[in-house]
């Protein structure tokens, strides 16, 4: 089977119709035979991954069935968490036999902090309560101390100048804490100083801009019209520094005039991924769904594309009204990759609407 199992999630997502009532059944029983009959057995990576789609599937027949299959082999990982999910979303409120045979089986394998993540056996065991309250608590308390080190990274890297480092922070950062106040505060500044960095560099634009420091904020939308056409001016003379003007651009978020600066770069895989994203931020929708299944070909090598150009595409559809559609691309993209905080965040807030 594929090394990635993840990978084999979205080739099977990608082969069968959306509309087919059967499609996940069908993705189910293959991932299935085919990871019981690896060579690299049954891992727990795999099987925690195998776990988590069919659960968020809504298969819980099936993996209920697939757990009690391995039950007993020795080397078998039990997914606990999803496993006792599984019954409860099944069946309702579990009988006090089952529930004693599940603690049991939890404790014999020194398994009730993993098992904690479900609330399954809460009405039967109160301590694993307790124990996800705590590990919960243990986990907030260790995120604001990673966040903490992080902004104080950031400061460091800052005064050293050393772009790419920070903006690998601020990425880190807002993939960990995508609605924290102070995380954007701090993206919002990096975006807006980058922009005018990269101006700076260019002795000409900063002599005829003029970005005196006590002005920069206040100057910035009566100059974006001249900025414009210095950066277009200065694109066509040095095409290979279009990309950093088109960036620059997009961090004003003058999103046509980033597109128009793409122009003169030429057709690398940095200036395509670019594009997307602009065309994205600039609400050209159709035409992004266009360039997006020439980008799948272009990089059909590279796995992480077809994650990449699902999570626009979802994107892409709701721009246009199609609602549906792109929630169910992005619960096809979260099936294989939950661990998409973005997504996760736009899916909820789309059900919402």
């Amino acid at each position: 089977m594929s090394s990635s199992l993840e990978l084999e999630i979205k080739i099977l997502l990608d082969q069968i119709p959306a509309d087919d009532p059967t499609r996940m059944n069908q993705i189910a029983s293959t991932l299935i035979a085919s990871l019981e009959g690896s060579e690299e057995g049954l891992s727990a990576d795999h099987v925690l991954t195998l776990s988590r789609f069919l659960l968020n599937a809504g298969l819980y027949a099936e993996l209920i069935h697939f757990v009690l299959k391995h039950f007993r082999e020795f080397q078998f990982p039990i997914p606990w968490p999803y496993f006792l999910d599984a019954i409860r979303l099944s069946g309702g409120d579990l009988e006090p036999d089952l529930a004693e045979a599940l603690l049991q089986g939890i404790d014999a394998g020194d398994a009730r902090g993993f098992a904690s993540r479900s609330k399954a056996l809460d009405a039967h065991a109160p301590t694993l309560r307790a124990e996800r309250a705590d590990r919960r608590l243990q986990a907030l308390k260790a995120a604001r101390r990673n966040k903490e080190m992080m902004l104080e990274q950031l400061v460091t890297l800052r005064t050293q100048q050393l772009y790419e480092h920070e903006k690998q922070v601020l990425q880190k950062l807002q993939k960990m804490y995508p609605r924290d106040p102070e995380v954007l505060r701090e993206v919002q500044a990096h975006k807006e100083r980058y922009a005018l960095e990269i101006l700076s560099k260019h002795s000409r634009f900063s002599r005829t801009l003029r970005f005196e420091e006590n002005s920069k904020e206040a100057d910035l939308e009566n100059l974006k019209p001249a900025l414009s056409d210095l950066l277009k001016e200065a694109a066509h003379e040095t095409p290979s520094l279009a990309i950093d003007f088109a960036v620059a651009a997009a961090m004003l978020e003058m999103w046509e005039d980033a597109l128009a600066l793409l122009e003169f770069s030429d057709d690398t895989g940095q200036a395509r991924w670019l594009r997307l994203e602009l065309l994205l931020a600039a609400g050209r929708h159709v035409e992004l769904l266009q360039e997006l299944a020439r980008m799948e070909l272009l990089h059909a090598e590279d796995s992480e594309t077809f994650f990449a150009t699902a999570y626009l595409r979802a994107q892409a559809l709701w721009g246009l009204g199609q609602k549906h559609a792109a929630i169910e691309v992005m619960e096809s993209l979260l099936a294989s990759r939950p661990q998409y905080r973005s997504g996760l965040s736009l899916l909820s807030l789309w059900r919402d609407q």
